[in-house]
């Protein structure tokens, strides 16, 4: 008897557990479908749920939409215009890496170098020596003339701190001043930590210059060559060019311009430079003797041990006002001696008598030329960075020709470059000059010249 009533319990007990269940599967049925489940962090998942019917579900504002879902019946939104629709979550693209090119394969000039004048090159007359000097540590270039090739006989030509990122010239130089023979251009381009990259290129001058004698001021470094620079153009071919006498010079320090000296035009800084110890000599101009409005002018590592021309100097490009020449000589533990000369600059009268304006001074406008001609001209700005001259065949700027450019600005009419007129077709072309500001803007000035060498007109 008392087994058969705890097996009528237990009978019990097991339908009142399954009635929920059976109740359940009762409402929903047994029909499957995918729909999507929310997971952590916003990102959905199908998960397979058991319906009969289609269920009320009351959005919850807290749930993130799902990125995409796949109903019975899917929906497409409209698709803009140029987007094309897609299935799946949009990924980041990487960019596509440019081609690299090699400047060598192609045949292309590459970095620092002397373009002209070309190797083995044998010239006379005015010598434009052009190239590149420039990176990313860049600290200044600068260019010297080795007579026969002798590291003993070196002569300055120019220094700058301004790099030259695209070939442009160095400087103009006028080969007769040099005594005839092959000579060696070098290149020195120097990096923020002192050391330098050197180029060179031999040069053969033919002048019929056969006296070893240099004119126009240059001098070789550590000689007392003013020799000859004041003296050889009053001497006759053929004669012996007498050496002037020089100054006793007792110690270091600027000689000329005395203290104090009115100055005009374009100046020779002279003095000396040397010492026991020495290590380098650096010349400076302090405007209005301020020392936060310094410029550097020139700097050598080879002694001076007698007087000699450090840099010639167009004051023209500074403005009028009292202002100092600093000369350090600096020793090999860093120590230096300092010795300064005030100077006053006036260019006031000099100026007067020139063009005020920028512009191309020659050939005049409508000038019929032939041959190789000097373009001249003025170009100044208080905010100067550059000038640039180009040639406009037939005056139509699409058709532009660079000629020449430079970072040194021109206050009275000088030689910006020489064009031989019989590499371009005869007929009426224009000359135009810029003159470009540092912010970028500038102001251009044309002339219209006629080639006229008996050529074919294209």
């Amino acid at each position: 008897m008392w087994h058969r009533q705890s097996a009528k319990i237990v009978v019990s007990v097991a339908i009142l557990l399954l009635i929920p269940v059976v109740v359940g599967m009762g409402l929903r049925g047994t029909a499957k479908e995918r729909v999507p489940a929310t997971l952590k962090g916003g990102e959905t998942a199908l998960a397979d749920v058991v319906s009969e019917r289609s269920l009320l579900v009351i959005p919850d504002e807290t749930t993130p939409t799902p990125i995409f879902s796949i109903p019975p019946s899917p929906t497409r939104e409209p698709t803009p215009t140029g987007a094309q629709p897609s299935s799946t979550p949009p990924r980041a693209s990487s960019p596509t890496p440019l081609p690299t090119l090699d400047p060598a394969a192609l045949g292309l000039p590459i970095g620092n170098r002397i373009s002209n004048p070309p190797p083995g090159a044998i010239v006379s007359g005015e010598l434009k020596i052009k190239g590149v000097a420039a990176g990313s540590d860049f600290a200044r270039w600068r260019l010297d003339l080795l007579l026969n090739g002798n590291e003993q006989l070196v002569v300055f030509l120019d220094d700058s701190e301004n790099p030259r990122e695209e070939e442009g010239t160095f400087e103009r130089i006028d080969t007769a001043l040099f005594p005839d023979g092959t000579h060696v251009l070098r290149l020195r381009v120097f990096h923020k930590d002192g050391t330098f990259e050197e180029y060179r290129r031999p040069v053969t001058f033919a002048n019929g210059n056969t006296s070893f004698v240099l004119r126009g001021g240059y001098v070789i470094e550590g000689q007392a060559s003013e020799s000859g620079a004041e003296a050889t153009p009053e001497a006759q071919p053929g004669e012996e060019t007498p050496t002037p006498a020089q100054p006793a010079v007792v110690g270091n320090g600027i000689t000329e311009p005395v203290d104090g000296a009115r100055v005009s035009g374009v100046i020779r800084v002279k003095g000396r430079a040397d010492a026991p110890n020495f290590a380098r000599w650096q010349l400076e101009l302090l405007l209005y003797g301020d020392e936060a409005q310094r410029v550097l002018l020139a700097e050598g590592e080879k002694p001076r041990s007698k007087e000699g021309t450090f840099k010639k100097i167009d004051t023209t490009v500074f403005p009028d006002g009292t202002h100092v020449l600093r000369l350090r000589v600096v020793y090999t533990d860093a120590n230096y001696e300092e010795y300064r000369v005030r100077i006053v600059v006036d260019n006031r009268e000099l100026l007067a008598s020139v063009p005020n304006q920028n512009g191309i001074t020659s050939p005049s406008d409508g000038a019929v030329l032939q041959g190789v001609v000097k373009v001249e001209g003025v170009a100044f700005d208080p905010n100067f960075k550059k000038w640039q001259l180009d040639l406009l065949l037939y005056g139509d700027p699409n058709q532009a020709i660079f000629l020449d450019r430079s970072s040194r600005p021109r206050r009275i009419p000088e030689v910006l470059t020489t064009v031989d007129t019989t590499q371009y077709p005869d007929g009426t072309h224009a000359l135009r000059l810029r003159v470009v500001r540092t912010d970028g803007n500038y102001d251009e000035y044309t002339v219209r010249v006629i080639f006229q060498n008996g050529g074919s007109q294209q």
